[in-house]
């Protein structure tokens, strides 16, 4: 414990030099060792410097860097709360990952899957040999709709013919009052 309360402790000159020596400091250790000892670190480091996110990366690195982040967001809970939330974390991001390499197995062949395609070859025979095969539903439906198509086509060219008819009685007629 005192090799960390010493390497976080502030010298006697309070300069930017610090704040850079504690993340030097802190690339040192390995993530979870600076989740846990997050609470040794001086909180005035960051508000006493010109601390910002992109040099604390550069310097850390991304992992570290992540761990610094959750080690300040968690302080409030006990470090071995911490150490534990880190650990469930990082264990869930390495099957998350594994699971994205991890190859499709959508194409692989289902357990029982050749029986069920063996059946399926069968139905298909037993269908041919009983007359060619049957007229699915899609087509069923698609001549349903060819058929109001041209039913409604007839309606509209009965309706037209009408108004043509009586356009041509209202010309007619008053063509004769005319005269």
């Amino acid at each position: 414990m005192d090799f960390f309360s010493n390497l976080f402790t502030p010298s006697k000159s309070k300069s930017n030099n610090y704040l850079f020596n504690t993340l030097e400091k802190l690339n040192e250790l390995e993530p979870d060792q600076i989740v846990l000892y997050i609470d040794k670190v001086n909180p005035n480091v960051w508000e006493n410097s010109e601390y910002n996110d992109s040099t604390a990366i550069d310097v850390l690195g991304k992992d570290r860097f992540r761990a610094l982040m959750f080690g300040i967001r968690h302080s409030n809970k006990p470090a071995e709360k911490r150490l534990e939330l880190w650990n469930n974390q990082e264990e869930f991001k390495r099957t998350e990952r594994t699971m994205k390499s991890a190859p499709s197995t959508r194409n692989y062949a289902t357990p029982g899957g050749r029986e069920k395609d063996n059946e399926l070859l069968e139905r298909l025979r037993d269908l041919k040999r009983q007359g060619g095969r049957r007229k699915s539903i899609k087509k069923r439906a698609k001549s349903i709709k060819k058929r109001a198509k041209s039913i409604r086509k007839k309606i509209a060219k009965s309706i037209k013919k009408k108004r043509e008819k009586s356009i041509r009685r209202s010309i007619k007629h008053s063509i004769r009052h005319k005269y």
